[in-house]
């Protein structure tokens, strides 16, 4: 199967986007920018990534060679656009998020 450029990043960073998606997630809840789920969340959550108070740091994320840090321009905005397209995935994330935050409380 054929991958764009987005999708391919996406494959290459899978991991780190996780993580760092959870921290602007858990940051968002925090300060109350994000109450719960819906289906605005979403696009709520990928401005936020690309924005600057809880946005994800373009120098976290590799190249496909592994070694070269990603930088601040359209195949980095290309990468948050296309993991945010996986409508499910970024919904279970959020309840992941959910869960450990309310576990956490008690």
């Amino acid at each position: 199967m054929l991958h764009g450029p987005s999708e391919t990043l996406v494959l290459y960073n899978y991991g780190p986007l996780v993580e760092k998606v959870q921290d602007a997630i858990r940051q968002a809840l925090a300060a109350k920018v994000i109450l719960k789920w819906d289906n605005n969340v979403v696009r709520e959550l990928r401005g936020l990534c690309k924005g600057d108070q809880f946005g994800l740091n373009p120098t976290d994320f590799t190249t496909t060679d592994g070694a070269t840090p990603l930088k601040q321009d359209r195949a980095f905005a290309g990468m948050i656009n296309q993991f945010f397209c996986d409508m499910d995935c970024v919904k279970r994330i959020f309840q992941d998020v959910e869960t450990e935050l309310s576990q956490n409380a008690k």
